[in-house]
């Protein structure tokens, strides 16, 4: 189920661009080949890598956060 989710997640963040991608077309004369790409995506990896601690932490912060269960009263024997 949670393959599906991402799976569906993935396609719901995706659908929007293709109407964007599909226009695009063919590449033009002054497009800017693989150093462009390089460099767009060196730029998502440092947008990415900077964000994984921030994730982290609010995962860190949620897990405190979450309500613990009281534990039982321990019981008064006495012989």
């Amino acid at each position: 189920m949670k393959r599906f989710a991402m799976t569906l997640g993935i396609a719901w963040l995706i659908l929007p661009v293709v109407p964007f991608i599909a226009a695009a077309g063919t590449g033009r004369e002054d497009d800017g080949g693989f150093f462009l790409w390089f460099f767009i995506g060196l730029c998502a990896l440092i947008v990415v890598l900077q964000l994984l601690p921030a994730i982290t932490r609010l995962i860190g912060l949620a897990r405190e956060t979450k309500v613990a269960e009281p534990e039982p009263a321990p019981e008064n024997r006495e012989k």
